[in-house]
């Protein structure tokens, strides 16, 4: 699979760049007062450097195998279904609140997606979702709109 981590590689270290790039326009400011160059700079140079061992390791795998997105493997499906379902989060948000939509994605991706066990899709969902509640709405503060049925 070498030369689909090369593609990926060098796609993946031209995006670090360009961030870099755009990044270099705002100013960087301090760890205790950030500025708006600060968190894109450090993920451009994160990106850059895991695009570098991606390259590095791409010389070392053995055999070309078909990607993951394959027609055959039916890796195309997959791809529209989850950009679906990703366009359709944004509307549901505003209709059904923040928990019950990434409850509803995380367990549409687990079963239709990545078909997992009803075990394991409902479980990864709820940590997941109540997880990520917990996480921006009540340590973060960020406000979610709550929908119809106020959660």
């Amino acid at each position: 699979m070498d030369k689909y981590d090369r593609i990926s590689g060098f796609f993946w270290l031209l995006f670090g760049i360009f961030i870099l790039v755009g990044a270099g326009s705002y100013s960087f400011g301090t760890f205790r007062e950030p500025g708006g160059g600060l968190y894109p700079t450090l993920l451009g140079s994160l990106m850059i450097v895991m695009a570098i061992f991606l390259l590095a390791n791409s010389s070392k795998a053995k055999g070309e195998e078909c990607p993951a997105w394959d027609r055959q493997a039916g890796g195309l499906r997959r791809c529209v279904l989850t950009l679906c379902g990703l366009l359709i989060i944004p509307f549901l948000f505003h209709i059904i609140g923040f928990f019950p939509t990434m409850f509803l994605f995380i367990m549409f991706m687990m079963r239709v997606i990545l078909p997992l066990p009803w075990v394991t899709a409902v479980a990864t969902s709820v940590i997941a979702s109540v997880g990520g509640y917990f996480l921006f709405g009540s340590w973060l503060k960020i406000q979610f709109p709550r929908g119809f049925l106020g959660l």
